[in-house]
């Protein structure tokens, strides 16, 4: 179920992958994931308060998310598909 997302809110994104698949443990999805959150960042102006990669799943907390970062983009769940 997708939430709904407040502009200017602060929100809790997390993520973990269906079956448990391990897909930050290969080390090169986890530098583009990183890459992916920075740039999208950085373009949409949000902040990231803090963040962790564990090998199945991923979380930040985040806030001045504007709609247009998630029309514009995928959100992170759908970056990484088998």
């Amino acid at each position: 179920m997708r939430r709904e997302m407040i502009e200017g809110g602060l929100h809790d994104v997390y993520n973990r992958f269906a079956r448990g698949e391990e897909i930050f443990a290969d080390p090169e999805e986890a530098i583009a994931f990183v890459d992916r959150l920075h740039e999208t960042k950085a373009r949409d102006e949000f902040t990231v308060f803090a963040w962790v990669l564990v090998s199945n799943h991923f979380q930040y907390g985040s806030s001045n998310i504007r709609r247009a970062s998630l029309e514009n983009d995928a959100l992170p769940s759908e970056w990484f598909q088998p």
